[in-house]
Order: C-alpha cells, then sequence, then structure tokens
C-alpha cells in the first residue's frame, strides 16, 4: 500500500516533516538546555547522536506549530542529505524536527516501528526516492511525494520474525564493520611506522 492509504486506514498515525516556515528558530534562539532540536545531521548510520541536538526553550518551542517527534518515531532524513532512517528513543515528551527530517508514527497494532524502520532501509524503498530524486535537481523528497512510496506490510507476526532476523544481521555487520576498523587503523600504524623507519635508514 502507499502511505498515503496507511494513513488513510490509521495504521500510519502521524506523518510530518519539520518546515517550520517563518518561524524556524534563529541562531540566537537555541541555547545550552531545554526542548531538543534535531537535523538530518543527528543521524549517525541506524542511530540518534543526541549529542549533536540543539535545544530551544519550552516557550519558543510552544510556538511551532508542528514537527514534534515522540518516542518510537521513524525518523527519515528528507533533504540534503537524503536517505538515512533511524528510530527515535527518547525519554522527552518531545523533540522538534529540522526541516532536513520527516517522523512516521505507528499503529503498533498494524506496523511495528522498528519493522517500518528496517523497511525503510531495503532497496525497494531506496529505489522509489532515488527515482524522484534523479527527476529533480534538488537533492529532496519533499513529504507530498513520500506519501505516493508503496510500503510492504506484512502480518505482525510475520514483522516479527523480520525485526529478529535483521536486528540480528544488523548487529553481526556492526561487528564486522569495527573488526574491520580496528585493522584498517593498525594497517595504517604500521605504514607509518615503516615509512619513518625507510626515512631514518633503520629499516
Amino acid at each position: 500500500m502507499t502511505l498515503g492509504q496507511l494513513i488513510e486506514l490509521g495504521w500510519i498515525e502521524d506523518h510530518m516533516d519539520g518546515n517550520h516556515g517563518g518561524d524556524y528558530p534563529r541562531k540566537s534562539e537555541f541555547i545550552a538546555e531545554g526542548t531538543p532540536y534535531i537535523s538530518a545531521n543527528c543521524l549517525d548510520g541506524d542511530n540518534i547522536d543526541m549529542s549533536r541536538a540543539k535545544y530551544l526553550s519550552p516557550k519558543r518551542a510552544d510556538k511551532l506549530r508542528k514537527g514534534f517527534a515522540r518516542d518510537g518515531d521513524v525518523l527519515f532524513a528528507h533533504n540534503a542529505t537524503v536517505g538515512p532512517v533511524a528510530l527515535l528513543h527518547t525519554q522527552v515528551e518531545r523533540v522538534i524536527l529540522g526541516t532536513s527530517l520527516t517522523y512516521y508514527r505507528c499503529n503498533r497494532e498494524h506496523i511495528l516501528p522498528e519493522y517500518l524502520a528496517h523497511y525503510m532501509r531495503s532497496s525497494g524503498f531506496r529505489n522509489q526516492y532515488g527515482r524522484v530524486m534523479r527527476q529533480s535537481t534538488r537533492n529532496q523528497v519533499p513529504i507530498t511525494k513520500q506519501r505516493e512510496f508503496f510500503h510492504v506490510v506484512p502480518p505482525i507476526e510475520d514483522q516479527k520474525r523480520i525485526i529478529g532476523t535483521l536486528d540480528g544481521l544488523l548487529e553481526g555487520s556492526q561487528k564486522l564493520s569495527a573488526v574491520c576498523e580496528s585493522k584498517l587503523a593498525a594497517l595504517e600504524e604500521l605504514k607509518r611506522s615503516l615509512l619513518h623507519q625507510a626515512f631514518t635508514g633503520k629499516l
């Protein structure tokens, strides 16, 4: 089904971006603590790095009309940096999204957010927004276009099995990536050591 159909059915309870228009906060309005404000640069792979978040005072946040994500929402980077998908885990009541992010809020009786996040990382979903980007000079996927994209939604029990399988694969790939990075660092250190020895006549 398309995202638009899922919204009509209530399987996706809300789908909204952080386009604040004329209400976009000025740089001087961000403070050290308050209501978190995140953008696409806060998405680090499959995770959200809240240490990169900015903050607005609750009073200033109340002036915004939309773009408030909450725990369990699936976030999609749709502007400038297009493609990263992450699941929001937070204990705060609301997290403000910048113009580069969209949230998908699932009705857990029909779609598990963990499953949706995995699906939106799949080649089937990436191909859909890739076609949109090839037809435009701008590196973005508008929210109206997102609602035309098709989603594969199996029964909940199948979603749970898919989540278990893909979570295991993701964990394995992350461990393999860490090992590779460690080996690359060791090789780089060996290269520097050999070069030093060569230039100092100790090789």
